[in-house]
């Protein structure tokens, strides 16, 4: 196996345990699994000047998710905006509000309030954390290390027993 497969083989296993850690976790609140997250996660590899270089790629909101979101300090609106993407999450979801004198914008208005006011706490009561941070770990990272070096050392070994028999 060589280096480039050996990490090829370990970012497989990151992405895996990364969808499976994504799976066990109750509830993102907006970010419901309205998408197949595993499928979001991409990963590469570079070579340059016989270095590698890799990454494991997730969907924007993939920071929040790991880190929490803090209260809205900038008053400039974005687009879309956290009512709207709630809005949204509450007409795919058919959620309502418990007193049903408020719609379901309503319900939305209030629901981004929170979120501009409090933020969304991670970890929290529907998100433990960890999505990330579990799964890439210092002791996997060197775990990759020492596969690496094997795989050099068998390659160097390689080498230099072809050099003695020619």
């Amino acid at each position: 196996m060589t280096i480039k497969e050996t990490i090829s083989e370990w970012l497989g296993e990151v992405r895996a345990d990364i969808g499976k850690k994504y799976e066990e976790i109750e509830h993102f609140g907006i970010f419901a699994k309205d998408a197949n997250f595993p499928d979001l996660i991409e990963t590469n590899i570079e070579e340059v000047n016989g270095m590698y270089k890799s990454q494991v790629l997730g969907p924007y909101y993939t920071y929040w998710l790991e880190h929490g979101r803090g209260p809205t300090l900038d008053p400039t609106p974005h687009n879309p905006t956290v009512r709207d993407v709630v809005l949204r999450w509450i007409k795919k979801y058919g959620v309502q509000a418990y007193n049903k004198k408020y719609n379901q914008s309503t319900l939305a208005f209030f629901i981004s309030k929170t979120i501009h006011e409090k933020g969304i706490q991670v970890p929290g009561k529907y998100n433990p954390g960890g999505l990330i941070s579990d799964v890439i770990t210092q002791q996997r990272v060197q775990g990759l290390y020492d596969k690496i070096g094997q795989v050099f050392i068998n390659e160097v070994r390689s080498d230099v027993i072809k050099e003695l028999k020619s």
